[in-house]
């Protein structure tokens, strides 16, 4: 599930540069305690000057919308 949802995700941020930062694996409590399969993303980062511009245009957040979704359709 988090390799489909990475990799349809960064398809979708593609054309507005965002870097890829890699997937991440840890033994979060949110993760884990679930009685579903779940997978937490983070995507971009407010503190960061050019993530934070990013986020503020609406193309880049219909972009996470889409790749979500289409993530979430393909697992």
């Amino acid at each position: 599930m988090q390799n489909v949802l990475h990799t349809e995700i960064m398809a979708a941020l593609k054309p507005f540069g965002v870097i890829d930062r890699g997937q991440k694996a840890a033994n979060l409590h949110m993760v884990r305690e679930s009685k579903m399969p779940a997978v937490l993303t983070e995507n971009l980062f407010i503190d960061v000057a050019a993530d934070a511009a990013k986020l503020k245009r609406q193309e880049v957040i219909n972009a996470l919308i889409t790749g979500l979704s289409w993530g979430s359709i393909n697992t």
